[in-house]
């Protein structure tokens, strides 16, 4: 049976307050959250309509702060009195007050919950009274607790406005209101807060909450504002902080990578998780089912918030923006470089940092700590930190990049700066701003941090370089011809820099460099080790718990650029997803659980395969994903993908080879499926006559 809850509270101070434990009505449906917003009547609030909540609540939850709120007029005392002759016997000093015009609203509904209770009625009063506002509290505050305590009803007082929320919960939860699962707060964010390292957004954040609550039915977008108007300057970091920083306030606290039409229906689909909504849908095989369930669920619980993230291609966006007119009842945040959007979302330019705040994060990223780590101090380290911050243009990525660094080598500011100077006539030349989009600094940053790192590591991270920015399973790395595949990726490294060593005395660059000698360990380190060593440098994300790990995007593409070879390791990274493919049909469904976290790597693998001309084995591997994908009967992107695997074979093959005939009965099968019969026949009919020809 529903239980209703009433929350008193002075609007103006406690209205993030109130909108949290509200929220709590949106995660079961045994609970029923009323507050004084849902009662308002053309503007007035009435003590009639006050006192008819309060007499239909089981409980109140009464909030005591430093303002008193509104007084009810003296006629409506009178007319409540009037239907109660017995208050006035009950509480006579409370009566003498309202008729001076000092019992607000706030504190009638205090007095209404201990009137009805003792009347038989079954209602509880949980009162907590915020200690920190007591320096300039309202002197009708200070009676109203006092004449509380006369009757020994006692506050129970909290030190902040999350520990009033804790208690409201607990308490809840021990009246058997809610369950600790329904008290649970669904929070899927891919990061912890930053917490005092996140610095120099403040005024962004308060612009941006402006934003998001102004409308519940808007969504805004982050628009980043760099040299060229790309990655790096924090989008991303700060929808994660804002989100950390008001959870509480929200159902649920979601995250999607929507960066593809694809990308944003696979990764909606996975909200069904049991780790995020843990819905039935979850074992649903059909990627639409999974995606209809998580839409559903946004709509039967509002007050969620959802963040779209990397929104960066106007094919995105627009998916994006179809996505919005079915999302009601929470608020989107959008990240995009897109500054372009509909009426119904509001873009929010995003700078760089400002100096000041840029010169104090790298100051307290490096600063030294027990046991040797941090920056090695000088006496010039406010200067120094002044002007690495101006060179590295105050991008958030590339500082966060060059404090990595810095601490995990302790070295000085200065000496970072040096490294960072040294390099410049090589970003110079490969810098290529229409090319590349992105600010010099970023390259320049993780160039040097390159250089430090030996051929193992260098060579991983020119591997995963042709992975898309998804999570990558480090089981992929671990059977024999992956281990072949890396130790040729690192004899290439080698061999590259002696020859350049050789001929002309200077360190190769960064993408294609890597030796014994500047390894962070001496000896051949094993995989845990390599990848150890790239995240001690932030230059991947490593969850240790689910086995993977996660390249940022920016740094993938600048890799990628740099590269010297970058068609041996595409080449690479194309045969190493070979070598991770589950033996059995892609269409059978007990491969698919291993096919879909190597679902977008082999799509964006095989699509920068087929730009670079390689055709082995980027037609097969497109092939089998093809086959994957009509299997859950996403035959779109099958039939392309399986056009996409007949040019590079015809190409690289000719039209008669038997490899054709593989190919164009894969495609008729596609059309087939989609029942275009006349387009398929054909196909069929070549496929034959190439067979018969090769075959017999």
């Amino acid at each position: 049976m529903s239980k209703t809850i009433f929350l008193s509270t002075v609007t103006n101070e406690f209205l993030a307050v109130r909108r949290r434990l509200a929220a709590l009505g949106t995660r079961t449906k045994r609970l029923h959250v009323r507050h004084q917003d849902d009662f308002v009547h053309q503007g007035l609030l009435t003590l009639q309509m006050l006192e008819e909540e309060v007499g239909k609540s089981e409980l109140v939850v009464h909030v005591i702060g430093s303002r008193a709120g509104a007084v009810p007029p003296l006629d409506q005392v009178e007319e409540l009195l009037s239907r109660y002759p017995d208050f006035a016997v009950r509480f006579p000093d409370v009566v003498a007050a309202a008729r001076k015009g000092e019992v607000s609203y706030t504190q009638w509904e205090a007095w209404l919950a201990l009137y009805f209770s003792g009347s038989g009625k079954p209602l509880r009063l949980c009162r907590y009274e915020l200690i920190d506002s007591r320096t300039g509290r309202d002197p009708s505050q200070t009676a109203h607790v006092d004449r509380l305590k006369q009757r020994k009803v006692y506050p129970k007082e909290v030190a902040s406005e999350n520990e009033l929320v804790d208690e409201v919960v607990l308490t809840l939860i021990e009246l058997g209101y809610l369950t600790h699962e329904e008290g649970r707060h669904v929070i899927h964010l891919p990061y912890q807060s930053l917490g005092t390292l996140f610095k120099g957004r403040d005024d962004f954040l308060h612009q941006l909450r402006e934003s998001l609550t102004k409308s519940s039915s808007q969504a805004t977008a982050i628009t980043g504002k760099t040299v060229h108007g790309l990655g790096g300057v924090g989008k991303t970091r700060l929808a994660v902080e804002y989100a950390w920083q008001h959870a509480d306030e929200y159902s649920a606290v979601l995250f999607v990578t929507a960066d593809s039409p694809a990308g944003l229906k696979q990764n909606l689909a996975e909200l069904v998780g049991p780790l995020v909504l843990n819905l039935p849908e979850q074992e649903a095989t059909e990627e639409p089912v999974r995606v209809g369930a998580a839409l559903r669920w946004l709509q039967e619980h509002p007050g969620w918030f959802l963040i779209l993230d990397n929104v960066d291609t106007e094919e995105a966006a627009e998916h994006v923006e179809d996505l919005l007119t079915h999302l009601q009842g929470g608020q989107v945040l959008i990240t995009s470089r897109l500054a372009n959007w509909g009426s119904h979302v509001e873009p929010l330019e995003l700078d760089v940092l400002p100096e000041a705040a840029a010169t104090s994060f790298l100051l307290e990223r490096t600063a030294p700590r027990p046991g040797g780590r941090g920056r090695r101090a000088t006496t010039t380290d406010d200067a120094d930190a002044a002007q690495l911050a101006r060179e590295l243009d105050r991008l958030a990525l590339a500082l966060e990049q060059a404090g990595a660094y810095i601490a995990a080598r302790r070295i000085s500011l200065a000496e970072y700066r040096q490294l960072w100077m040294s390099h410049e006539p090589a970003v110079q030349d490969w810098h290529h701003p229409r090319e590349m989009k992105y600010p010099r600094s970023v390259a320049v940053t993780w160039q040097t941090t390159l250089d430090q790192l030996g051929s193992h590591e260098v060579a991983l991270m020119n591997l995963l370089a042709w992975l898309a920015p998804e999570p990558v399973s480090l089981g992929w790395f671990e059977s024999a011809r992956a281990s072949e595949i890396w130790a040729e990726g690192v004899a290439r490294l080698d061999s590259r820099a002696m020859k350049d060593d050789a001929e002309t005395n200077v360190v190769a660059d960064a993408a294609s460099v890597g030796s014994d000698a500047g390894s962070i360990r001496h000896g051949r380190p094993t995989l845990r080790d390599a990848v150890a060593a790239l995240a001690d440098f932030s230059m991947l994300r490593w969850d240790a718990s689910a086995a993977t790990v996660t390249v940022h995007r920016v740094v993938q593409e600048i890799l990628r650029t740099r590269q010297t070879e970058p068609t041996a390791w595409l080449t690479g990274t194309l045969q190493l997803l070979n070598a991770a493919r589950p033996e059995g049909n892609p269409s059978d469904v007990r491969t698919w659980r291993a096919w879909e976290p190597l679902r977008p790597h082999v799509a964006f693998t095989t699509a920068e395969g087929e730009r670079l001309n390689i055709a082995n084995p980027t037609s097969e591997l497109m092939g089998e994903l093809a086959t994957f994908l009509k299997g859950k009967a996403l035959y779109t992107a099958g039939e392309q993908l399986e056009r996409s695997a007949l040019m590079i074979d015809e190409r690289a093959h000719g039209p008669d080879s038997p490899q054709m005939s593989l190919r164009l009965n894969n495609l008729a099968q596609a059309l087939q499926a989609t029942n275009r019969l006349a387009e398929a026949e054909p196909l069929m009919r070549r496929a034959l006559a190439i067979s018969e020809q090769s075959y017999g």
